[in-house]
């Protein structure tokens, strides 16, 4: 297993991918050339025009957002790691930097097949959050201390998150934009759900 600093840096280095994705994901929004010359109207115009690209910015944005902060909750317990969690870790962050592209199809493309690739690809990243931590708690690789409830706790959570995005492709199928609109859902159970106490007596 790998030693504590070890994990450690497996963390510093998902934050770090993390960090970057979430970053280049304004690089695709501009505004289309040339914009010389353009009174106030027109480049307002141009600003409104690309009223998409804000859309699928501040979803991707959410959502990386909600995964980093559930891979947090899941490695805050997770106290030691074997090699397949750590490749399983590199899995996950080179989905994750798939993001910016798929953000990049759906600013252009509204349609059918660009959301059902987005949300698709999504799906995937929250897969691999939770058999990441299906494996941990196989292996006993997290906490001992830590209570059956919360166990059970990041498990849901990881479930929820699978159904949104899995209900997000169903409706993509019908409404592509109502698809991603139906994203917002995923917030519910990291917001709404209250972390049973880490120090709660274990379930026996």
């Amino acid at each position: 297993m790998a030693k504590n600093h070890d994990l450690e840096r497996l963390k510093a280095l998902t934050d770090g991918v993390v960090a970057v994705s979430i970053t280049l994901l304004v690089l695709d929004i501009h505004l289309a050339p040339p914009l010389g010359g353009l009174s106030d109207d027109q480049l307002g115009a141009q600003f409104l025009l690309i009223w998409q690209k804000y859309l699928s910015y501040v979803i991707s944005f959410v959502v990386v957002g909600v995964f980093w902060m559930s891979h947090q909750r899941k490695f805050s317990h997770i106290v030691h790691a074997d090699s397949a969690l750590v490749w399983l870790n590199f899995l996950f962050l080179l989905v994750v930097c798939l993001v910016p592209f798929v953000t990049a199809v759906i600013g252009e493309n509204s349609g059918r097949l660009a959301t059902t690739i987005y949300a698709s690809t999504m799906l995937v990243i929250s897969f691999l959050l939770w058999f990441m931590w299906w494996y941990a708690r196989r292996k006993n690789l997290i906490d001992p201390n830590l209570s059956h409830a919360e166990q059970r706790h990041q498990s849901a959570i990881g479930s929820i998150s699978m159904s949104v995005f899995v209900i997000s492709i169903v409706i993509a199928q019908f409404d592509a934009r109502a698809a991603l609109m139906f994203l917002s859902f995923l917030l519910l159970p990291n917001i709404l759900w209250r972390t049973p106490s880490v120090g709660a007596e274990k379930d026996r």
